[in-house]
């Protein structure tokens, strides 16, 4: 795997700062067994952030990965949150990105 550097922020947001992440060296196909959380989400000590349309924050917490669903339900319970970022908490690696579907 190789680390690179990554802006999970699609426009301008105060809250825009790089974050590594891994890349697999070969491509493989992404995560798509619809709702379920992966693996690697649910691992490790996580720090998820909620954001409006309009890219600014509205929440945030800190959670075991193994709670991790729990936390994605209740932010997205608000109907102002249009997506989710996660992150390693111990790391700073940005981990995925949750959409309201």
């Amino acid at each position: 795997m190789l680390l690179f550097e990554y802006q999970p922020f699609r426009g301008d947001s105060p809250y825009a700062v790089p974050s590594p992440i891994f890349l697999h060296a070969e491509p493989c196909p992404p995560y798509a067994t619809g709702r379920d959380v992966p693996v690697v989400v649910r691992a490790g000590l996580r720090a998820v952030r909620a954001y409006d349309a309009a890219d600014d924050l509205i929440d945030g917490d800190l959670i075991p990965g193994a709670d991790i669903e729990g936390l994605i339900c209740r932010f997205l319970e608000n109907d102002r949150v249009a997506y989710l970022h996660v992150y390693s908490a111990t790391a700073g690696c940005f981990t995925c990105r949750v959409d309201r579907s």
